[in-house]
C-alpha cells in the first residue's frame, strides 16, 4: 500500500470521530467534516508551549534525556535516540556555519534525521497523507517541533489515536507517514531536535509514551518562536491533509 493510500485510509477513519477529548486547554475549535462524519481540531495557544531550548544553541553534544521520557519508552518497548550536532558548533542564529542550505545532505545520519542543515522553509503544521521532505522536516524540529512518523502497517485504529493526540493539541506537531526505509512498518519513530524515540512495534503503552515525548520535548528546540506555518510553497512541500487551525 503506498503512503498516499494508508494515509487517506487513515484520515477518512479520522472523519467518523465525532470530536476528542485530549483534555488540553483549547482557545477554540474548528470542525473537519467529511462524507463519514466530523473531526473536531482544537486551537490551542502555542506560545504556551515556549519552555526555553533544552539543547542550547542546539548544535552541542547529544543532550540527555527525561528520566520520565526513558520510563515509558521502557514500558512501550521503544528505543531513545540522543544525537549529538551533525554540523558542529556554532553561535546563536547560524552566525558562524550557515544551516539554511537549499539541498542539504542526510545519507550519513540516521534517518529520520533529529537535526543538521534544513531549508530555509519549513512544512506547515499539521496531520499529513504523504512523507514530508526531511530538508524542511528538520527546520520544524529547530524551531522546537515533534514529528510523529507512523509505519505503513500500523492498524488503522492505532493511527486514529495519533490523529486524536494531534486534534486536541496542535501545536508543534506534524503527524507524517514514514518512509519505509527508515521507520519500521508496524511502528513509529517520533523525533525532536537532537533527540528521538524508536518504537519498532504498536502496543497498548506506545501511545502513551508518544504522548510524553510530546509533552516534554515541544517547544523546546534551540529557535525558541511559536509554532506558526510558513506560508511557503515549493514544488516538493506538500499541504498538510488536516492543518493547525492557529497557524
Amino acid at each position: 500500500m503506498t503512503a498516499r493510500r494508508a494515509f487517506a485510509l487513515l484520515a477518512g477513519a479520522a472523519l467518523l470521530l465525532a470530536g476528542t477529548t485530549a483534555g488540553d486547554d483549547t482557545t477554540a475549535a474548528t470542525t473537519t467534516t467529511g462524507s463519514s462524519g466530523q473531526l473536531t481540531i482544537k486551537s490551542v495557544d502555542p506560545s504556551k508551549f515556549l519552555r526555553g531550548s533544552s539543547v542550547g544553541f542546539g548544535e552541542g553534544p547529544a543532550p540527555t534525556l527525561s528520566p520520565t521520557v526513558r520510563r515509558m519508552a521502557r514500558r512501550a518497548g521503544c528505543r531513545l535516540r540522543s544525537d549529538p550536532s551533525a554540523v558542529g558548533i556554532h553561535l546563536l542564529l547560524s552566525d558562524v556555519v550557515p544551516l539554511h542550505v537549499d539541498n542539504p545532505d542526510y545519507s550519513r545520519q540516521i534517518r529520520p534525521p533529529t537535526n543538521g542543515l534544513h531549508r530555509p522553509i519549513w512544512a506547515d503544521w499539521g496531520f499529513y497523507q504523504v512523507p514530508v521532505p526531511y530538508a524542511y522536516e528538520v527546520h520544524n524540529l529547530e524551531h522546537g517541533g515533534v514529528i510523529v512518523h507512523i509505519g505503513l502497517r500500523v492498524k488503522r485504529s492505532q493511527g486514529v489515536k495519533a490523529v486524536q493526540m494531534w486534534a486536541g493539541s496542535p501545536p508543534y506537531l506534524l503527524i507524517v507517514p514514514g518512509l519505509p526505509a527508515d521507520v519500521s512498518p508496524r511502528g513509529v519513530t517520533v523525533t525532536s531536535w537532537q533527540r528521538a524515540m524508536v518504537c519498532k512495534t504498536w502496543n497498548a503503552r506506545t501511545m502513551a509514551a508518544i504522548r510524553i515525548y510530546r509533552n516534554v520535548y515541544r517547544g523546546t528546540g534551540p529557535e525558541q518562536i511559536p509554532s506558526l506555518n510558513s506560508g511557503a510553497s515549493a514544488p516538493d512541500l506538500p499541504a498538510p491533509a488536516l492543518p493547525d487551525p492557529t497557524g
